[in-house]
């Protein structure tokens, strides 16, 4: 995993949902559906109070255009209507997107896969996050958290939980299947390896449906053609440790990447 994808995480969080969805999709039993589900999320801080998290977009007025600044048109005789621009809001929520697997003749949901956000990792985002969770464990949903940044505190989504220190890792994936939802499997994903292929949890007789994380990691990373836009020597939100900023330097500079 490259954590300077963390730099783009709004893209790179779209774009892997999209993926997940035509993955599953294309191995799923024919009974079975993979949806992209559509939330809106307002960070609060652990006093309660909504910081800004991402800015969306609204429109304002602006004035009729002078003669000089119109943009020109395919026809000599059209005319531009009054245009507006695009300003930043401050306030406005963020739009996330997490993965249903529905039956798709009923619309039961049978599981659930997150994508975990910095914002789902503290204060209220956290307390939000393991309440939905809850919720589709209380339904009998197979729960899947897939948690590919460094920011935040994973811990806080499985409070009052507490992590094995043998268990450390920058990347996990969890498990938790009804009705044993109390039991939370762990999978610890390293820096330095490639990400792995994990099954998704289904119906009890369903045939095994994977995603190979790395596989659509790397699709991510060549159409959004982030070899190009990232910059290997900008800080990390959530620098390394000496030892992994050694092994990342060595390997960015025989990449040509850093100099």
């Amino acid at each position: 995993m490259d954590p300077y994808l963390e730099l783009h995480w709004g893209d790179v969080h779209s774009r892997l949902i999209t993926y997940f969805v035509e993955s599953l999709n294309d191995s799923l039993p024919t009974d079975l559906v993979a949806a992209s589900e559509e939330r809106i999320v307002v960070e609060v801080d652990e006093e309660g109070l909504r910081r800004k998290f991402k800015p969306d977009v609204r429109v304002v007025e602006a004035d009729l255009p002078s003669s000089s600044d119109e943009l020109p048109t395919r026809s000599a005789t059209a005319t531009l209507a009054p245009y507006s621009f695009l300003e930043e809001s401050a306030d406005d929520p963020e739009t996330e997107h997490s993965v249903r697997i529905i039956e798709a003749d009923g619309e039961r949901q049978i599981t659930s896969i997150e994508l975990v956000s910095p914002a789902n990792k503290r204060g209220g985002g956290a307390v939000a996050f393991r309440a939905r969770r809850q919720m589709f464990l209380d339904s009998g949903v197979n729960v899947v958290d897939i948690d590919l940044v460094r920011a935040g505190n994973w811990l806080s989504l499985f409070h009052p939980a507490t992590q094995p220190p043998e268990i450390q890792s920058e990347y996990r994936v969890t498990f938790q299947v009804p009705p044993d939802s109390r039991i939370v499997r762990y999978y610890p994903m390293e820096l330095r390896q490639p990400l792995p292929t994990i099954a998704i949890p289904l119906r009890a007789n369903d045939p095994k449906v994977t995603l190979n994380l790395q596989e659509l990691i790397t699709r991510i990373y060549d159409g959004g053609r982030y070899a190009r836009r990232l910059n290997y020597s900008s800080p990390l939100p959530v620098p390394l440790s000496d030892e992994d900023e050694r092994w990342a330097d060595q390997l960015l500079r025989a990449a040509g990447k850093r100099s």
